[in-house]
């Protein structure tokens, strides 16, 4: 039996789920997302997953065992992110899902009612056809 194996065997699944999820908030966190761990009274624990530059990208991730006996990573729609264990792979998966579609320099400068470059949002209206928005 692997190390790996006699670890996971130590914990209940509940503890395992709190591991897991936790290293992969630990991991999230050093590449720039942010998350939550929850426990809902009656539901399955999961980790609440946001990027803080990108209002609205989340994603609720699950773990669980699956049938192949191993412990997998989970969307909220049921498609496996990565096995357990290779929380590298899950949190390079999940960043990647929920990158920003714009460079990070921009996020700051754009208002969430203009639909150009930042310079064409402040520049004054005489140089952006004077109309107003």
């Amino acid at each position: 039996m692997s190390a790996d194996a006699q670890w996971q065997e130590a914990y209940d699944p509940a503890s395992l789920q709190e591991v897991f999820l936790d290293k992969l908030g630990d991991e999230l966190f050093h590449r720039g997302l942010k998350s939550m761990y929850m426990e809902p009274p009656g539901r399955k624990a999961n980790l609440w997953v946001w990027n803080p530059d990108a209002p609205g990208l989340e994603e609720t991730i699950f773990v669980s065992l699956g049938k192949d006996g191993l412990w997998w990573f989970w969307w909220s729609w049921a498609e496996r992110i990565a096995v357990a264990d290779d929380v590298d792979q899950a949190a390079s998966t999940i960043v990647r899902v929920l990158a920003s579609l714009l460079p990070r320099d921009l996020t700051d400068h754009v208002s969430p009612f203009c639909t150009m470059p930042a310079s064409g949002c402040d520049a004054p209206e005489e140089t952006r056809g004077g109309q107003p928005f």
